[in-house]
């Protein structure tokens, strides 16, 4: 039984890994996307090396290009999505204490009653 748990724990790392490995390789694949999208002197420079080149090669570049853009945003905000804690939502009545403790002690140190 330990065996069987230490196999299911063992392949789980193994596909993190994997996950995580292929998420880096997309992300360091779109860099120089990015850097095409953000530098305007990169862009001159992409566009004056493939000018002599022909169409198919362009458009080849072009469309990795943006694969890669939509993939590296599409890692990102899954890392935001698996990592971001989501709002604790609590019970209207356990609310509705908290506030009325809040409004007690702050008329204690008013001095009201």
């Amino acid at each position: 039984m330990i065996e069987a748990a230490a196999a299911v724990v063992e392949a789980a790392i193994m596909l993190m890994l994997g996950a995580f490995e292929i998420g880096l390789a997309v992300l360091v694949a779109s860099m120089r996307p990015w850097r095409y999208v953000f530098s305007s002197a990169y862009r001159d420079e992409v566009d004056a090396r493939l000018s002599d080149r022909g169409v198919v090669l362009r458009a080849w570049y072009f469309a990795w290009g943006t694969l890669a853009l939509f993939a590296s945003v599409v890692v990102i905000v899954a890392l935001v999505w698996v990592f971001w804690p989501e709002p604790v939502n609590e019970e209207p009545e356990r609310v509705v204490e908290k506030a009325q403790k809040v409004i007690e002690r702050a008329r204690a140190l008013s001095g009201e009653k």
